[in-house]
């Protein structure tokens, strides 16, 4: 007997999209508010959506030009219902975001950015060490390694 609710069934549109329930339980068990929730395969985006909802930052990359504008638009979508506010409203000039943080808001809206990295075919990587891919994919996000002792991770965020 599967064990998805038929509500969880409903909205589920691509082919392996997982139900937002146990996106939840899989967000939740590592992470707090706040923290850095990656999925390299987005698919229609399932997972930074609930990320989103449950307040923590997020990552989320495909190869698929088609699921990153299924994602954007579910991203937007959340937005909308989070802030209040549509995001296609005429902002008279000022910056979208600033038009979008209305008072009365329900949530802030966080800032979303689609970067476009170009298509890397898998031989110009195949020569590269793996230190060196490692580098190459923390400059695709402006992250670079942490060489400072006493973390608890390699990495230091953009900023």
């Amino acid at each position: 007997m599967n064990s998805i609710s038929r509500n969880d069934q409903q909205s589920i549109g691509h082919p392996t999209q997982k139900p937002e329930a146990l996106s939840e339980r899989i967000i939740k068990a590592p992470s707090k508010e706040g923290d850095v929730v990656a999925d390299f395969f987005v698919g229609s985006g399932t997972t930074c959506a609930v990320a989103m909802k449950l307040d923590r930052r997020f990552i989320g990359c495909d190869s698929f030009r088609v699921a990153i504008a299924a994602a954007l638009e579910k991203l937007v979508k959340i937005g909308q219902a989070m802030s209040g506010a549509r995001s296609d409203i005429s902002t008279g000039g000022a910056p979208a975001q600033e038009k979008l943080q209305m008072p009365g808001a329900v949530s802030k809206v966080p800032n979303i950015e689609v970067s476009y990295l170009g298509v890397y075919p898998l031989d110009r990587f195949e020569h590269l060490s793996q230190e060196d891919f490692v580098d190459f994919v923390l400059t695709c996000y402006g992250a670079s390694r942490n060489m400072g002792g006493g973390v608890a991770h390699r990495f230091r965020p953009p900023g």
